[in-house]
């Protein structure tokens, strides 16, 4: 292996490593908030507080429009020609400040005038500060660069300061809007930081006139985004429309779980997305330069960093949709209470949907939009988020909470088959048959072990604790046995 791919290799796994460890970091603001605020705060306070939440997620989307994709995907090509990084990191933050004031009138009318929404003022305008920390969080600077440093290290410290906010001013229903506070910080505070410290890549400055060149692409990625939205976080909203905050409260504390494990899923290929974007903008140089042999090195790369987060996505998110569907109800006790005891359904429910929307983010983002066919992922989106709200309008007021999780599953159906056929044009990721087999083998242990321990452990706390003790040894174990392509490549069994 030359020593150019062996750095490649470390850094790849490097970055993997910090933006997982910063993924969990931000997931340790829910994981411990939120079992403390269903408890502390109840079960209507924590559906309007979902609700208003979901709302503003919204207006947060159309002020960030579909600047990060965009300026990943494009600012990795230019990230050796530090004048065109300059010029283009410029162009594209100030167009996200015309946004984020456009986005904040819309709301502050919204909020004015929107009946529904009045009874929530005062969480929408805490909400509303996410608006401005995410337009100048410039965290897709250090992404362009590959470094997942800082981000990880200032996201841990307002992880610190949100939870101790929390823990110091929330304890009871009427603190509901410091608990919307500590959560703006975790999420968003880190923000201004990211934008001081992004002087070391670039000087960063507003420009009254940025190019419009950037305005059609970054549309397209929006529309994108919005659609994704709108079948991932609009069964809260309807939810809650439909059938009041308590179920709002049920239904978004499943979604709080299912999410929490996606992101962890999520953040690996947050990672490869920079590296296959550059790869896939060096293919297209050396077409223009007709090196051949250029080309072909940077397609194969493409296409083995896809293969390895394919693969390594397989292998962790198999015994995870199974393990949570089968410990959901104790998880939810655990993780929110006895009052929440019957989100355990829906949870099970997202379950299944989990390894579809990993791999429909993967095939979606890191391969189609890498080579600008966002218009074909933005039609498959815009699909499952039409039949996602069709199904909710029409289940929800008959099966209620277990409706809006159906149709999530479905929605991830129909965008994982769309966008691995799509991708297909441009890169034949191979997907390992040994990980399948290895999976399912130890997929199939994992119930075998989940029956027995029911059977011989009464308490369901102690149950869930030794199913996933006892389940995560049983599938190392049947990993290794199998020679599971991605662990005996982390246990460094396997080269290149």
């Amino acid at each position: 292996m030359s020593e150019n791919n062996v750095r490649v290799k470390k850094s790849v796994t490097r970055n993997a490593v910090l933006n997982v460890v910063k993924t969990i970091m931000s997931l340790a603001f829910p994981l411990i908030t939120f079992p403390y605020s269903t408890r502390v705060l109840g079960l209507t306070a924590v559906g309007k507080y979902n609700f208003a939440s979901s709302v503003v997620s919204y207006f947060t989307m159309l002020a960030a429009l579909g600047i990060t994709m965009y300026a990943v995907r494009e600012g990795s090509k230019y990230r050796d020609d530090p004048e065109k990084t300059n010029q283009f990191c410029n162009e594209v933050f100030s167009i996200n400040i015309y946004s984020m004031v456009f986005t904040l009138f819309l709301l502050y009318l919204s909020i004015l005038f929107v009946g529904k929404l009045q009874g929530y003022t005062i969480l929408l305008l805490i909400f509303s500060v996410r608006i401005v920390l995410n337009t100048i969080n410039v965290n897709w600077i250090y992404s362009i660069f590959e470094d997942f440093s800082f981000p990880t290290i200032t996201a841990a410290l307002m992880e610190v300061i949100s939870i101790s906010v929390m823990l110091l001013f929330v304890h009871s229903p009427a603190d509901l809007y410091i608990y919307a506070v500590s959560a703006v910080i975790a999420y968003n505070g880190y923000g201004l930081l990211t934008f001081l410290y992004a002087r070391k890549y670039v000087n960063l400055k507003f420009v009254w006139k940025p190019s419009m060149i950037h305005l059609k692409p970054i549309m397209i990625i929006f529309f994108l985004e919005l659609g994704m939205s709108v079948y991932v976080d609009s069964d809260i909203i309807l939810v809650g429309w439909i059938d009041g905050d308590d179920a709002t409260g049920l239904y978004s504390t499943a979604s709080t779980i299912y999410k929490i494990l996606k992101q962890v899923l999520n953040a690996l290929n947050m990672v490869v997305l920079p590296r296959i974007a550059y790869h896939v903008g060096r293919e297209a140089i050396c077409i223009h330069d007709n090196d051949r042999a250029g080309y072909e090195e940077n397609h194969a790369q493409a296409e083995k960093l896809g293969s390895l987060l394919v693969n390594t996505t397989i292998t962790l998110a198999l015994p995870m949709m199974v393990g949570i569907y089968l410990i959901a109800e104790p998880i939810v006790i655990l993780f929110a209470g006895e009052a929440f005891h019957d989100a355990y359904q829906p949870l099970q429910l997202l379950s299944i949907a989990l390894l579809f929307a990993v791999l429909a983010v993967f095939y979606g983002q890191s391969v189609l939009t890498a080579y600008k066919q966002e218009k074909v992922y933005m039609k498959a989106t815009i699909l499952s988020a039409v039949v996602n709200i069709v199904l909710n309008l029409i289940l929800i007021p008959k099966y209620h909470v277990n409706a809006a999780a159906c149709t999530t599953i479905l929605a991830e159906l129909i965008m994982v088959v769309i966008t691995y056929r799509e991708s297909r044009k441009y890169l034949k990721i191979p997907i390992s048959k040994n990980v399948i087999v290895s999976s399912v083998v130890g997929c199939a242990a994992i119930v075998g072990v989940s029956m027995i321990l029911k059977r011989l452990i009464a308490s369901s706390m102690i149950y869930m604790f030794a199913t996933i003790a006892v389940s995560v040894a049983v599938y190392g174990a049947i990993m290794i046995l199998f020679r599971n392509d991605v662990i005996w490549r982390l246990l460094g069994k396997q080269s290149d």
